[in-house]
Protein backbone atom coordinates (compact mmCIF):
# COMPACT_ATOMS: atom_id res chain seq x y z
CA UNK A 1 0.00 0.00 0.00
CA UNK A 2 1.49 3.00 -0.80
CA UNK A 3 0.15 6.73 1.13
CA UNK A 4 -1.65 8.94 -1.44
CA UNK A 5 -1.05 13.15 -0.23
CA UNK A 6 -3.52 15.22 -1.50
CA UNK A 7 -1.84 18.45 -0.69
CA UNK A 8 1.07 19.86 -2.06
CA UNK A 9 2.57 21.09 1.35
CA UNK A 10 3.08 17.09 1.97
CA UNK A 11 4.43 15.66 -1.06
CA UNK A 12 8.04 15.74 -0.59
CA UNK A 13 7.59 13.71 2.80
CA UNK A 14 5.15 11.42 1.39
CA UNK A 15 7.85 10.39 -1.53
CA UNK A 16 10.05 9.60 1.00
CA UNK A 17 7.56 7.33 3.23
CA UNK A 18 6.91 5.39 0.01
CA UNK A 19 10.25 5.02 -1.15
CA UNK A 20 11.80 3.80 2.44
CA UNK A 21 8.53 1.53 2.11
CA UNK A 22 7.13 2.43 5.70
CA UNK A 23 4.14 2.61 4.96
CA UNK A 24 4.16 -1.00 5.06
CA UNK A 25 4.57 -0.70 9.03
CA UNK A 26 2.92 2.66 9.78
CA UNK A 27 -0.87 3.75 9.27
CA UNK A 28 -2.31 7.17 8.26
CA UNK A 29 -5.92 7.21 8.97
CA UNK A 30 -8.21 10.20 7.15
CA UNK A 31 -7.00 13.74 8.70
CA UNK A 32 -9.81 15.92 8.25
CA UNK A 33 -11.66 14.05 5.70
CA UNK A 34 -8.90 14.14 2.92
CA UNK A 35 -5.69 15.68 3.42
CA UNK A 36 -3.72 12.85 4.03
CA UNK A 37 -5.11 9.90 2.90
CA UNK A 38 -4.92 6.32 3.17
CA UNK A 39 -7.59 4.05 3.27
CA UNK A 40 -9.59 0.83 3.38
CA UNK A 41 -11.58 1.78 6.59
CA UNK A 42 -14.89 3.56 6.77
CA UNK A 43 -14.17 6.60 9.86
CA UNK A 44 -16.44 8.43 11.88
CA UNK A 45 -15.76 12.72 11.35
CA UNK A 46 -17.04 15.00 14.14
CA UNK A 47 -18.32 18.65 12.91
CA UNK A 48 -15.05 20.47 13.39
CA UNK A 49 -15.32 24.81 13.10
CA UNK A 50 -15.30 25.78 9.90
CA UNK A 51 -13.55 28.84 8.73
CA UNK A 52 -10.88 29.47 11.34
CA UNK A 53 -7.58 28.68 10.34
CA UNK A 54 -5.41 26.80 12.48
CA UNK A 55 -2.95 28.58 13.95
CA UNK A 56 -2.48 27.31 17.55
CA UNK A 57 -1.92 23.23 18.50
CA UNK A 58 -2.11 22.08 21.92
CA UNK A 59 0.31 18.67 21.64
CA UNK A 60 -1.15 16.41 24.77
CA UNK A 61 1.52 13.91 26.31
CA UNK A 62 -0.05 10.86 27.63
CA UNK A 63 0.89 8.76 31.06
CA UNK A 64 4.10 7.69 31.23
CA UNK A 65 5.92 9.78 28.64
CA UNK A 66 8.67 11.39 30.86
CA UNK A 67 10.02 8.14 30.89
CA UNK A 68 10.69 8.05 27.27
CA UNK A 69 14.45 7.16 26.21
CA UNK A 70 14.65 5.63 29.42
CA UNK A 71 12.23 2.60 29.27
CA UNK A 72 11.13 0.22 26.06
CA UNK A 73 13.78 1.65 24.25
CA UNK A 74 13.31 -0.90 21.62
CA UNK A 75 9.77 0.24 20.83
CA UNK A 76 9.69 3.64 21.22
CA UNK A 77 13.39 4.80 20.54
CA UNK A 78 16.08 6.62 22.57
CA UNK A 79 14.59 10.00 22.24
CA UNK A 80 13.32 12.04 25.60
CA UNK A 81 10.49 13.83 25.66
CA UNK A 82 12.37 17.19 25.83
CA UNK A 83 13.57 15.84 22.41
CA UNK A 84 10.02 15.36 21.11
CA UNK A 85 9.49 18.48 22.14
CA UNK A 86 12.64 20.28 20.36
CA UNK A 87 11.25 18.49 16.93
CA UNK A 88 7.73 19.17 17.15
CA UNK A 89 8.53 22.69 17.64
CA UNK A 90 10.65 22.68 14.60
CA UNK A 91 8.09 20.82 12.51
CA UNK A 92 5.65 23.36 13.33
CA UNK A 93 7.64 26.29 12.54
CA UNK A 94 7.99 24.66 8.87
CA UNK A 95 4.32 24.05 8.79
CA UNK A 96 3.61 27.73 9.98
CA UNK A 97 2.21 26.60 13.56
CA UNK A 98 2.37 26.95 17.07
CA UNK A 99 2.34 24.57 19.65
CA UNK A 100 2.09 24.82 23.48
CA UNK A 101 2.58 21.15 25.68
CA UNK A 102 0.56 19.85 28.01
CA UNK A 103 1.23 16.72 29.88
CA UNK A 104 0.18 14.67 33.20
CA UNK A 105 -0.43 11.19 34.41
CA UNK A 106 -3.27 12.15 36.17
CA UNK A 107 -6.29 11.34 33.45
CA UNK A 108 -8.42 14.01 35.50
CA UNK A 109 -6.36 16.52 34.94
CA UNK A 110 -6.20 15.59 30.87
CA UNK A 111 -9.59 15.79 30.76
CA UNK A 112 -10.00 19.08 32.57
CA UNK A 113 -7.35 20.60 30.36
CA UNK A 114 -9.25 19.24 27.38
CA UNK A 115 -12.37 20.96 28.45
CA UNK A 116 -10.85 24.05 29.19
CA UNK A 117 -10.34 24.81 25.34
CA UNK A 118 -13.45 26.13 24.25
CA UNK A 119 -12.41 29.36 26.45
CA UNK A 120 -8.67 29.08 24.82
CA UNK A 121 -6.61 30.20 21.59
CA UNK A 122 -6.41 26.49 20.78
CA UNK A 123 -7.49 25.44 17.14
CA UNK A 124 -6.67 22.05 17.01
CA UNK A 125 -5.19 19.05 19.46
CA UNK A 126 -2.50 16.28 18.72
CA UNK A 127 -2.37 13.70 21.35
CA UNK A 128 -0.06 10.96 22.29
CA UNK A 129 -2.08 9.05 24.75
CA UNK A 130 0.88 6.80 26.00
CA UNK A 131 0.26 4.88 28.88
CA UNK A 132 -3.95 5.54 28.63
CA UNK A 133 -4.09 3.55 25.64
CA UNK A 134 -5.30 0.99 28.95
CA UNK A 135 -8.55 3.25 28.91
CA UNK A 136 -9.42 6.87 29.58
CA UNK A 137 -12.76 7.05 29.56
CA UNK A 138 -12.83 10.97 30.84
CA UNK A 139 -10.69 11.36 28.33
CA UNK A 140 -12.08 10.10 25.51
CA UNK A 141 -15.26 11.93 26.54
CA UNK A 142 -13.48 15.48 26.41
CA UNK A 143 -12.11 14.51 23.18
CA UNK A 144 -15.65 13.81 22.01
CA UNK A 145 -16.69 17.16 23.14
CA UNK A 146 -14.09 18.94 21.53
CA UNK A 147 -15.51 21.56 18.93
CA UNK A 148 -12.21 21.53 17.36
CA UNK A 149 -9.95 18.66 15.65
CA UNK A 150 -8.12 15.87 17.62
CA UNK A 151 -5.41 13.93 16.26
CA UNK A 152 -3.87 10.88 17.58
CA UNK A 153 -0.25 10.41 17.37
CA UNK A 154 1.90 7.25 18.26
CA UNK A 155 5.76 7.31 17.76
CA UNK A 156 4.93 3.14 17.21
CA UNK A 157 2.41 1.51 15.53
CA UNK A 158 0.00 0.31 18.70
CA UNK A 159 -1.74 -2.04 15.93
CA UNK A 160 1.59 -4.52 15.11
CA UNK A 161 1.36 -5.19 18.41
CA UNK A 162 -2.11 -5.97 19.01
CA UNK A 163 -3.20 -3.14 20.73
CA UNK A 164 -6.34 -1.59 19.61
CA UNK A 165 -7.09 2.46 20.58
CA UNK A 166 -9.86 3.19 22.52
CA UNK A 167 -9.18 6.90 20.99
CA UNK A 168 -9.29 5.76 17.37
CA UNK A 169 -13.50 6.50 17.20
CA UNK A 170 -13.40 9.53 18.94
CA UNK A 171 -10.35 11.44 16.79
CA UNK A 172 -10.41 13.34 13.66
CA UNK A 173 -7.84 10.90 12.59
CA UNK A 174 -4.58 9.15 13.64
CA UNK A 175 -0.57 8.89 12.59
CA UNK A 176 1.09 5.82 13.70
CA UNK A 177 4.23 4.15 13.19
CA UNK A 178 6.18 6.82 11.46
CA UNK A 179 8.96 7.79 14.70
CA UNK A 180 8.61 11.61 16.06
CA UNK A 181 7.62 11.85 12.07
CA UNK A 182 4.36 11.22 13.17
CA UNK A 183 3.93 14.62 14.40
CA UNK A 184 5.40 16.24 11.54
CA UNK A 185 2.93 14.29 9.39
CA UNK A 186 -0.03 15.37 11.74
CA UNK A 187 0.97 18.90 11.68
CA UNK A 188 1.23 19.13 7.59
CA UNK A 189 -1.73 17.61 7.81
CA UNK A 190 -3.52 20.51 10.08
CA UNK A 191 -1.57 22.78 8.10
CA UNK A 192 -2.83 21.75 4.87
CA UNK A 193 -6.28 21.11 5.71
CA UNK A 194 -6.58 24.31 7.15
CA UNK A 195 -4.09 26.66 6.46
CA UNK A 196 -4.10 30.62 6.24
CA UNK A 197 -7.45 30.57 4.20
CA UNK A 198 -9.31 28.54 6.44
CA UNK A 199 -9.96 26.78 3.76
CA UNK A 200 -8.94 22.80 2.41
Amino acid sequence: MSIRFESRIAGKLAHSINEAGWSKYAVLTPLFCGALMVSQEKHRFRRVRVGKPVENVLVVHGAGMEKRGLEAIETFGSMRLGEYEEAIREYARDAGLRVTFFHSNDEKVVADRLTQIGDSMIDAVIINPGGYLSGAPRIISAIEALACACIEVHISNPAARGISSPFASSCSGAVTGFGIRSYQLALMGLAARMGPSGKS
